[in-house]
């Protein structure tokens, strides 16, 4: 999502029911900056779906499309060393997943 702007909180205090409107149109997010801190307010889409159901988002389309847009991603990897880094990382334990 492309932050556009970035807004000091008290302005965003007096205005959030325009803006939020402005950004749900825009389909943008803004910075929100207070005491040196920076938010991030942006629309995000709720699935008001069944979370069982995996699939019912899916898109063939835009998933053969994300494919074809991965090709070569990994052009420059050595495979030998990912594979092993790999292999090391799965003898290591973390939540929800005991080492191999």
């Amino acid at each position: 999502m492309k932050i556009s702007r970035r807004l000091n909180v008290d302005e965003v205090a007096r205005n959030l029911p325009l803006l939020l409107n402005e950004l749900t149109r825009k389909n943008e997010g803004v910075f929100v900056e207070k005491d040196g801190r920076l938010y991030r307010l942006e629309p995000v889409e709720i699935n008001t779906a069944d979370p069982e159901d995996l699939w019912v988002n899916y898109d063939p389309v835009k998933a053969k499309a994300a494919l074809h847009a991965s090709v070569g991603a990994l052009a420059h990897v050595d495979v030998e060393t990912l594979l092993s880094d790999l292999r090391e990382q799965r003898k290591q334990d973390s939540t929800g997943r005991p080492a191999d």
